[in-house]
């Protein structure tokens, strides 16, 4: 059975972790293997991340400005 096989039938992160060193030889920019590698990571119902931002992190002010931290509101004012 070839690198690759053994690969694909990880069902999870912690079974890959525990043979890490066996695979670090594979190409993970082959297609097949690197969409392999994605799903063994757990998938979060609510990661409060938006665009690439961690939205939680920022606070609105009343007039629509963004800041990192602060006491505003993590969400932004409704336009009207």
């Amino acid at each position: 059975m070839s690198l690759k096989e053994d690969f694909l039938k990880i069902k999870t992160y912690e079974e890959y972790d525990v043979q890490r060193e066996k695979f670090r030889k594979l190409d993970f920019k082959e297609k097949e293997i690197k969409e392999h590698f994605c799903s063994l990571f757990p998938k979060l119902d609510n990661s409060a991340w938006e665009n690439g931002i961690i939205e939680e992190v920022y606070s609105y002010l009343p007039d629509g400005r963004r800041v990192l931290g602060g006491k505003g509101n993590t969400k932004p004012p409704k336009k009207k």
